[in-house]
């Protein structure tokens, strides 16, 4: 059973506080990641005139989709780390980064 923790203002020291602070720093990387994403894609769309897979060359990448349709998934631009960011890439660079589908992506994974 998981034990949740609703507390508003925790001792700096409670482990109510570690969680809470834990929660904040995700969701501050994952705000400060979207933000980047979207200042790469829009970079890209400039650069090249469209979103288009390095890997497969499939044309006409969607920015979003609504992630319950599997079928506009497969269409969906995603920004892949060429160095791996667990072989040392780096998150932000833009000379590690392109676009890719997401199916390729995935296939790619930590390679």
């Amino acid at each position: 059973m998981k034990h949740r923790v609703f507390v508003k203002n925790p001792h700096l020291k409670s482990h109510a506080s570690l969680v809470k602070l834990k929660r904040e720093l995700a969701m501050e990387r994952l705000t400060k990641w979207l933000k980047f994403r979207d200042e790469f894609i829009d970079h890209s769309i400039i650069k090249h005139g469209e979103l288009k897979c390095v890997y497969c060359n499939k044309i006409n990448l969607l920015r979003q989709v609504d992630d319950t349709d599997k079928d506009l998934l497969r269409s969906l631009a995603t920004i892949d780390h060429v160095t791996p960011l667990a072989k040392g890439g780096d998150e932000f660079d833009y000379d590690n980064l392109v676009i890719a589908c997401r199916p390729c992506n995935e296939k790619k994974g930590d390679k």
